[in-house]
Order: structure tokens, then sequence, then C-alpha cells
């Protein structure tokens, strides 16, 4: 991070696709070495996207997780607005099943 994010500056994102078991899962965002927001989600089986971005507003970010299956809507975890001035930040989001 490098000062005061704004509105144009551009997002920071990471994606990957795996498989998937059926079930519930706890889905959790993770900000450094604060997990927050989570919630439980119950998951079809199949292949999904998983993408976990950085969305830059006029100062301030938002941390957004999504789980993209084809055919299906997009779940989409949202965590709080933060600031920072500037430094590193590790990002992402877990996903834990309950089986």
């Amino acid at each position: 991070m490098d000062g005061y994010p704004r509105e144009t500056d551009a997002d920071a994102c990471t994606t990957r696709t795996l498989y998937l078991n059926s079930g519930t899962y706890t889905w959790t965002q993770i900000r450094d070495l604060v997990r927050y927001p989570r919630r439980d989600i119950y998951l079809a089986a199949g292949t999904y996207t998983w993408t976990d971005c950085l969305r830059p507003h006029d100062h301030y970010y938002q941390q957004t997780s999504t789980l993209d299956k084809a055919g299906s809507s997009p779940a989409t975890l949202t965590g709080p607005e933060f600031t920072t001035l500037s430094g590193d930040i590790t990002f992402g989001s877990l996903l834990d099943p309950h089986f």
C-alpha cells in the first residue's frame, strides 16, 4: 500500500480454480492476522472460481471474496472498510469444511 487509495486505483486480486465437495463450510476473510468476517455456507459439489480482491475507494479499501460456480449465482463475502497509509498487507480467505 502506498498512501490513501483513490477510486481510480486498480483492484488487487488473486484468483484460483478448485473442485469442492458438497457440504457446509465456514468461509472467513483474512487480512494480516485478523479473520473477519465469517459465515457458514453450503456449497454444492463442483468446480469453483475463488477470487479475493482489495478494492480501492476514495480514502479506504474494501476486501471482497467471491466463489463462482458455472450455472449458479456467485457468493460474495464483503469485509468492513479499512484505511492504511502504507506498508504490506497479506489478504485472502479460507474455506474450512465441516466434514
